[in-house]
This record gives C-alpha cells, structure tokens and sequence, in this order.
C-alpha cells in the first residue's frame, strides 16, 4: 500500500498484491475520523480513542497476485460536512485484506489530510 494522494475530496491509494501464482487478495480500506463529543452535540474532531470512531468513506478492491491499481476513496457526506465546517480533516486510512474464516489483517494505517481550498475565497 502505497502513500495516499489527496484531490478536493477524494483520496487516491496504490495498491499491490502479492503472493504465489492466482492468489487473490481482497482488500477494504476505510476512512474515519474521531469525533469529540459534548452531550450529543459534536464539537470538535480530535484524535483521542476513547471518543467517537465515525466513517467518512471507504472502497473494497480484489486483486489478483501480481496485480497493483490505484483506488480512489471520496469523502460521504459526513465527511464532506466535517471538512466544510472544520476547513482541515485529518482522516485515518487504514487498509485491511479478508483472510478467510470471517478474518482480516490490518496492512496499513496512515492519515491522510483533507483540505477545503474554497475557505476563506469570494
């Protein structure tokens, strides 16, 4: 997994499979972002785990071995909110493959950094 490139509001991720000859991986990578919470009320997007884990976006691939392509991951429309209220959203990326039996591996984790370009502009 490769670093991930940011375009308005899409994340782009080279991805690879490797493995012997007409193995498959399958491939989920998630956005999310954590929401510090007052009440019921969000106020803030803050790191910290022990606060509230939302999705802001995801995609799923299966490649073969041997196999690379790039996979783009929008923003949903929380996510969008979050980055147009907020102007900066730092999401985290991670990229988990199905193992079989109903398990996964993480593969990789890294975060990525949304920026709203139009802030500020008349």
């Amino acid at each position: 997994v490769g670093p991930a490139h940011v375009t308005g509001t899409t994340a782009a991720v080279h991805v690879t499979c490797t493995g012997a000859p007409g193995a498959h991986c399958k491939l989920s990578l998630n956005m999310t972002v954590t929401e510090t919470l007052r009440g019921h009320r969000v106020i803030g997007v803050a790191p910290h785990l022990q606060h509230r884990v939302v999705g802001v976006g995801s995609a799923a691939v299966t490649l073969t071995a041997g196999g690379a392509k790039t996979v783009r991951i929008s923003l949903n429309g929380l996510g969008r909110k979050l980055l147009a209220t907020r102007h900066v959203l730092k999401v985290n990326l991670v990229v988990t493959e199905a193992l079989g039996s109903g398990r996964s591996a993480t593969v990789s984790k890294q975060t990525v950094t949304f920026k709203n370009h139009r802030h500020g502009r008349h």
